[in-house]
């Protein structure tokens, strides 16, 4: 490495450091990587430098040594200056609610042209982010020389005893940072614009006083992969928070797909009925009769015939304990089960078709979106898209009972067992409403009630176009 290339140093909490190495938007991870090859650190001695210990949790999330959840280097006391620089340098020193929502540390993301020249930006780790929004290069996760994964977005010893550099196959990651590369830390980004116009825009999600009830349990899974349910739950919330605050950058981002609405709320409290002169009866009539004509009109394209018994005359179909209605085996219609189990969630006493048919539904549903207001339009909305969702549920599950029969002795406990994978799906032990629903608030000027967004996974229901939604 020669002295030309390391332009004046000085001293920052005893380490040898330059401010021309950097750039403004540069992230954590490639600053720590050039203090550490410039001071012959490794993975301890960074460690040690801020006066903490190793991670003794490598699989744990967020990290312990995180370099995207930097709150063990904000309580450093042996290097404050390296350590308020770096945190400030962090993504949630820009959002720290929206900061944790949409990125990771499960492995370090980069774009080739930006770490050729010496630079990553934290920006960088949001899943739901696939391209560089400078360069237009594909964001990676792995060595493009052999496709081992990167290491965790950590001070761990694969990420930084040897900074850059593949543990597997031992190329490095661009080759600036290899031995050929003699320590080219002047390198800089010629224009980092777009990072930091994504740093902004984070700056004005999180001052936004978004609020979001069941922000946690929307599209949790209780028994997929913890780590898939998360990196697909980031993804959309990074495509809800543009609906909500949109990004000139969207081009850079994943497809996300969901379905958004937004009504005006007529209050930010909990259902006024007389906000808008409606008595509870007034309202209750309204939504029921919405619901029962989606429910009329699916029941027609379906050819399910509405009766007091939801599950009568469907003889292959099996009615748990639980009150779900489950198929027997994949030659259940699957559009059929998830009407008749959107039926189940919804209707607290089931009626028939007669006029003068009585049919109460479940409080909870009723009144959505509980906290607030909103207009009948709005849950008209509300009941549609969960019927889509179960739907969709059953079509997923009617391919997970593929050669499985309930009435066959020596499948049922593999019925028994896929059938238990699925069953918190269409009913409402944790959630009332379908794990891909959400609302959120956004809260008005001079105190208004503001908007009501209606956020929905998008569904396989989907793929047969508009011609068949009501």
């Amino acid at each position: 490495m020669s002295r030309g290339n390391l332009g004046a140093l000085h001293l920052a909490d005893g380490l040898v450091v330059s401010d021309s190495w950097f750039s403004p938007g540069e992230g954590p991870f490639t600053v720590l990587a050039k203090l550490a090859i410039a001071n012959v650190l490794d993975a301890k001695r960074i460690c040690r430098v801020f006066g903490v210990r190793p991670s003794q949790r490598p699989e744990a999330t967020p990290h312990g040594r995180s370099l995207l959840h930097l709150e063990w280097l904000a309580r450093s006391r042996s290097a404050p200056q390296l350590a308020a620089s770096l945190w400030k340098r962090g993504l949630l020193s820009q959002s720290e609610r929206w900061g944790r929502a949409v990125a990771s540390d499960r492995a370090l993301r980069y774009c080739p042209t930006c770490l050729s020249m010496g630079y990553q930006s934290v920006i960088c780790q949001v899943e739901g982010l696939a391209r560089c929004p400078q360069h237009n290069d594909w964001l990676l996760d792995h060595c493009s020389a052999c496709n081992a994964p990167t290491p965790r977005y950590a001070v761990t010893a694969e990420a930084f005893d040897e900074p850059l550099i593949c543990g597997h196959c031992r190329t490095a990651y661009a080759p600036i940072w290899g031995p050929a590369g003699g320590g080219q830390f002047r390198t800089r980004m010629g224009d980092e614009g777009a990072y930091l116009r994504l740093g902004r825009w984070f700056a004005r999600a999180d001052a936004l006083d978004v609020q979001w009830p069941d922000q946690v349990g929307w599209l949790a899974d209780p028994r997929a992969p913890a780590q898939a349910v998360e990196a697909n739950k980031r993804v959309h919330m990074l495509g809800t928070l543009t609906s909500v605050a949109p990004l000139s950058e969207q081009a850079a981002c994943c497809h996300s797909d969901l379905w958004t609405g937004t009504w005006a709320l007529s209050s930010s409290s909990p259902q006024a009925y007389s906000a808008s002169g409606a008595t509870r009866d007034e309202l209750t009539q309204a939504r029921v009769a919405i619901y029962k004509s989606i429910r009329r009109h699916h029941a027609r394209r379906f050819g399910v015939k509405v009766e007091a018994h939801i599950a009568g005359g469907s003889q292959q179909m099996v009615l748990s304990s639980h009150g779900m209605v489950m198929p027997c085996n994949e030659h259940v219609d699957p559009a059929r089960h998830g009407f008749l189990a959107w039926r189940l969630r919804f209707e607290s006493s089931a009626s028939g078709q007669g006029s003068s048919s009585r049919l109460s539904l479940f409080q909870v549903l009723l009144l959505w979106p509980v906290d607030w207001s909103a207009s009948d339009a709005a849950w008209g909305q509300f009941a549609y898209r969960c019927l889509l969702l179960d739907i969709d549920a059953a079509r997923e599950l009617n391919k997970a009972l593929k050669g499985l029969d309930y009435d066959r002795p020596e499948d049922f406990p593999a019925w028994l067992e896929v059938v238990g994978l699925w069953c918190h799906r269409f009913g409402s032990q944790t959630r009332p409403w379908p794990d891909g629903l959400s609302a959120l608030r956004l809260p008005g000027a001079a105190g208004k009630p503001g908007d009501l967004y209606l956020i929905a996974a998008r569904s396989a229901a989907f793929d047969q176009g508009t011609t068949h939604e009501c």
